[in-house]
């Protein structure tokens, strides 16, 4: 369950002027809306690790780059050359735990039914040498963060029955998208200490969230106009 303090939940609470409107999803979701922010909306969400252990908060951005509406054949291969930007962060170190940014899992499991995915480090890099990215992992020593791609359409989620459909399906999207949205997670297990316990690390991983999301915003744009000069001079 979102942990709350009286009728608001404590992240709203921390976060204070931050936020212009929050709104219950279920008493494990809550939706967001942002001032001033590279993302407007965030989702934070309460999931159960195991037994004996404190839940881990999620709290997820979504980053619409080319909508449905927009979307046509020749966003195609946009969204296919971003596919491969995907990350993932791994937990280093015994004492001192490091954050070190790889290739998204998932990109080695597609391979299988998408034989040319291969990653690329270009958004990788730009977040390692961002200088002020890595002070804010440092101070909010978040324990995952990860961007992928949408890949499924809602809808498919209902029927699919093993990993292996999964995928699939997951391939078939990257054949034949019908948006592009980046969705990035920053998360963290947090023990219940209430509102001032946390106030601080809240306010740490929603401006993570929102740092991570401005240098992949650049580094999409980038790609993209690069992608559309392509198109004008064939």
């Amino acid at each position: 369950m979102v942990w709350r303090l009286g009728r608001e939940p404590v992240i709203v609470q921390a976060l204070g002027s931050k936020v212009e409107s929050w709104s219950i999803i279920s008493p494990n979701e809550i939706s967001i809306q942002l001032r001033d922010s590279s993302i407007r909306n965030v989702i934070v969400r309460s999931l159960p690790v195991m037994m004996g252990f404190e839940p881990k908060t999620e709290i997820i951005g979504l980053i619409d780059i080319i909508s449905e509406d927009e979307m046509s054949e020749r966003y195609r291969k946009l969204y296919q050359e971003l596919k491969c930007l995907e990350f993932e962060t791994e937990s280093t170190g015994l004492l001192t735990k490091k954050l070190i940014f790889k290739p998204y899992f998932e990109i080695q499991k597609l391979q299988k039914f998408i034989t040319d995915l291969k990653p690329k480090d270009d958004l990788i890099n730009a977040l390692e040498q961002d200088p002020t990215l890595i002070d804010l992992i440092y101070k909010a020593r978040p324990h995952e963060m990860y961007a992928a791609l949408q890949s499924l359409k809602p809808a498919d989620l209902k029927s699919i029955r093993s990993e292996e459909e999964f995928l699939r399906r997951k391939a078939d999207f990257f054949r034949d998208p019908s948006k592009i949205t980046w969705i990035v997670t920053v998360a963290k297990m947090l023990i219940s200490r209430g509102f001032l316990g946390h106030k601080k690390t809240y306010i740490g991983l929603v401006s993570l969230l929102d740092h991570v999301s401005i240098i992949i915003i650049e580094v999409t744009r980038g790609i993209q106009k690069e992608y559309e000069q392509k198109i004008k001079i064939t």
